[in-house]
Parts: structure tokens; C-alpha cells; sequence
């Protein structure tokens, strides 16, 4: 039942749509309007109603002929007839068209002379306010000019006096610089000279100290091991390790001793074999 509501409501949605069915419906309901009112505001019964309406319009030329022929005349020939007024009235609104144009460009021609005016008395008033203020302006510079001019030859007169001032000050403080300077120099110098005769006199002493340790190293504990090295370019080193794992070097010829840098140079560069003593 709905797919059939469907169908029929749309069937008569494309009826209406129709140019022909909608000019006849607005036909008819033009030359019938009197009995849809009569049944929409009349407060009689709908069998009155009924009566009524076939005996006053039942008329066969208000139902069918008037509308049919008003709805043909509506699509068939209304369309020629709009065409031959739009003929007629072509050359009227060409005219009607120009003289719209031609008046509007004579009043943007208006406008356009107008603005130009306008602006040039923009121009005209700017200019002058311009010209006072420039004027204005100008004299406002040339007075502080003057006034700089004044503050500056008082300060100039000002700083040239502690100019002077300072320059005097400056000098003096150069000589005393320069003297301070001097005695400094001559301070520094002999500071100098005494730190490297200190240096000297301390390296010295820690030179005989060095040897006199080396020279005073217990017997007993050097024999805690005893190695001889014999080097292949000859040299026979004789090496003893102290109970603090020290290594001491003497040359075995001479007694000279020999430190430990030199032994590992030697060792590096070459061959050697060690013998217990």
C-alpha cells in the first residue's frame, strides 16, 4: 500500500509539473473560483452544498471549454505574442538603454569633475597647513639653535677650564707613573735575581741531598736482590732492588751510578741478558 501511495504521488507530482496541467488547473480555478469559495466558506451542509452548485455553476464552458481553451491559449500562443511585443519593444529599450547609459556617464563624468575639485582642495588646504607648519617648525629650530648655540659656548668655556684642570693633573700623575714605574722595574729586577740565586741555591741542595741518599742507601737492604746486566754494546750494569721494590743501576766497571730512564733506553734499544747474583 505505501509503494502504491508512492507511485501515485509521485505519477502526480510529474502531472502538475506538466506546463499544460498546471496552465489548466490556473485556468480553471480562475473562472471556477466562485463555487471552490462558496464550498470552503459556506456554512451549509455539503448535500446543500452540492445542490447548490449544480443549479448556479454548473456551467459546461466554466468547467472544461474556458480553462481548456485559456490553457492552449496560454502555452500555444502566449509565447509568439510575448516574442512579437519583445520585437516591438527591442528598438524603445535600445533607446530607453542609451539614454540610461549616456545619463549615467554624464553623471560619473559629474562625480569625476567633482572628486577632482574636492581633491585639489584637499591638496590646496594640506599645503597650507604644511606651509604654517613648515613655518612654524622652522621657527621653533632657529630658537633652539640659539639656545644651543648659548649652552654651548657656556659649556664649551666650562670644559675648557677642566680641560686644562684635567691635562695639569694628568701630567703630574705621569711623572709619578713614570717614577713608580721605574722603581717597580728596578724592584722586579732584583726580586728576579734573587729568586734565581735562590733557585740555585736549592737546586744545588737537593742535587747533594739526591746523591747523599743515593750514596747512604742501607747495604742490607739493597741486597735484597742483586741482577748483573750484561748489555750487548758491552756495558755490565749491576741491578739491586731494594725491600721497597726500588731499583738501583751502578755501572759494574766504574760505580758510577746510572739512572733508571737511561737503563730503560737502553733496554728498548738494546738486547740484554740478566744473571742472579
Amino acid at each position: 500500500m505505501k509503494d502504491l501511495l508512492t507511485t501515485f504521488f509521485k505519477t502526480s507530482e510529474e502531472r502538475i509539473k506538466n506546463p499544460f496541467i498546471g496552465a489548466f488547473m490556473t485556468s480553471w480555478i480562475i473562472f471556477n473560483w466562485r463555487p471552490l469559495i462558496f464550498i470552503i466558506f459556506s456554512s451549509l451542509k455539503i448535500e446543500e452544498k452540492i445542490i447548490h452548485i449544480d443549479k448556479y455553476f454548473s456551467s459546461t464552458w466554466n468547467l472544461l471549454w474556458l480553462p481548456l481553451i485559456s490553457a492552449f491559449f496560454y502555452i500555444l500562443i502566449l509565447p509568439y505574442l510575448s516574442l512579437i511585443i519583445d520585437q516591438l519593444l527591442k528598438y524603445s529599450q535600445l533607446k530607453r538603454t542609451t539614454l540610461a547609459i549616456e545619463k549615467q556617464k554624464l553623471t560619473i563624468e559629474s562625480q569625476k569633475q567633482l572628486a577632482i575639485e574636492e581633491i585639489k582642495l584637499e591638496e590646496a588646504k594640506t599645503e597650507f597647513r604644511e606651509r604654517n607648519t613648515h613655518n612654524k617648525l622652522v621657527e621653533d629650530l632657529q630658537k633652539k639653535i640659539s639656545d644651543i648655540e648659548t649652552e654651548y659656548e657656556k659649556e664649551k668655556s666650562t670644559n675648557t677650564n677642566l680641560i686644562d684642570q684635567l691635562k695639569n693633573e694628568l701630567s703630574n700623575r705621569d711623572l709619578i707613573n713614570t717614577r713608580e714605574i721605574k722603581n717597580y722595574e728596578k724592584r722586579y729586577s732584583e726580586a728576579r735575581e734573587e729568586i734565581m740565586i735562590l733557585n740555585e741555591k736549592i737546586y744545588e741542595k737537593d742535587r747533594i741531598i739526591s746523591n747523599l741518599q743515593r750514596d747512604n742507601v742501607d747495604d742490607e737492604n739493597l741486597k735484597v736482590n742483586k741482577f748483573r746486566l750484561y748489555f750487548e754494546n758491552g756495558l755490565i750494569v749491576d741491578e739491586r732492588i731494594d725491600i721497597r721494590g726500588v731499583k738501583h743501576y751502578k755501572n759494574s766497571e766504574t760505580g758510577e751510578n746510572i739512572s733508571n730512564n737511561r737503563i730503560t733506553t737502553l733496554m728498548e734499544t738494546h738486547g740484554f741478558e740478566r744473571v742472579e747474583l
